[in-house]
This record gives structure tokens, sequence and C-alpha cells, in this order.
């Protein structure tokens, strides 16, 4: 891969903008705007509670006996807090257009968790009318996940499935010529 083929070198970069900086969703958080742009709405995203409600006669409350509302409210996995969970979802969101989480579960099927995966490796595909991800393993290999298994959250997007990246589809210009100009 000494010269590889332009197609290659703009999917894994993202492309280069009319300016000549490659813009892709890691080096536009070099650009001032967009990093405190993202980092503003995705500690805002993330200061919501998360929670699970259940009907009353008054309207609804706090179901926080319910075995969710842990997962959801406090830490969603071993490895982060519910805050940091929902932050990289608005972050995903912002910057890739999509976020998946993995629904983790034990031998008896309950849910345990949710282990956010990078937007990278995944791919969501239609098979015989249903919705399932191909997820590309650490050891190079891929999975078929089912729909039931993964919380997928797609942004604004065309086809219903996916979402499309903001800072490719709407900003690689802009921010392009704004790297340009850091960098001379």
């Amino acid at each position: 891969l000494g010269s590889p083929a332009s197609w290659l070198v703009d999917w894994f970069s993202g492309g280069s903008s009319a300016a000549g900086a490659h813009v892709n969703e890691q080096s536009a958080m070099r650009s001032t705007t967009v990093f405190r742009c993202v980092s503003l709405l995705s500690g805002l995203v993330a200061s919501i509670p998360l929670s699970v409600y259940e009907k009353t006669k008054g309207g609804r409350s706090d179901a926080d006996d319910h075995r969710l509302y842990y997962l959801l409210h406090d830490e969603p996995n071993d490895l982060m807090g519910s805050y940091t969970w929902r932050q990289l979802i608005a972050v995903d969101l912002l910057l890739g257009g999509n976020h998946y989480s993995l629904i983790e579960r034990d031998n008896a099927n309950r849910v345990i968790g949710f282990l956010p995966l990078p937007r990278i490796n995944v791919e969501p595909l239609r098979e015989n009318g249903q919705t399932v991800y191909r997820v590309q393993t650490e050891g190079g290999n891929s999975i078929k996940v089912p729909s039931w298994d993964m919380i997928h959250i797609p942004g604004l997007g065309f086809d219903g499935i996916k979402g499309v990246s903001p800072i490719s589809f709407v900003g690689k210009q802009s921010i392009g010529l704004e790297l340009t100009m850091l960098e001379a």
C-alpha cells in the first residue's frame, strides 16, 4: 500500500476538502468550532437523566425497582457510567450519524448491559425482511447480530436504516478550510 488508490484513501480518511485538508470525524475534532459544539451538545444530552417509568393513576413515576432502571440510569456496563454512555451516544450521532450498543444478556436471556461498539465496525443490513448488523470483531472476523440484540440510534438519513455523517455530508468543506488555515 505504498501508493493506495484515491478511493481507498478517501474511504479511510473521509476525503479531501476543496481546501486540500483531509476531513474525517477524528480530524474534524481538531477544529475548535467542531470540538466545542460536540463537547457542549453531548454534555447537555448526557445531563438529561435516562429512567424507566411506570404508569400510575396520576400519570407516571420512576420505576426505580425495575431491572433495567440501574442499567439505564446508573451503569449500562462495567466500563462506564450512564452519563459517559449517553455522552458517547450523542458524540456518535453528532460526528458519525449513528450509534450502536450491543445488548448483553445472561444465560437466562435477561439484559445485563449495553456495550457501545465503534461505528466503523458495524454495518446494518436487511436480510429476509429483517435488520441484522454485521459487526467486525477484533480478530478481523465478522459476526451477524440480530436487531433484538442491538441498540441502533440512527441520525438523519435517507434510507431509514442508517444515518449520514454530518461531518462528511455537510461539514467537510468548511472544516477542511479551517484545518488548512490552522496548518498554514
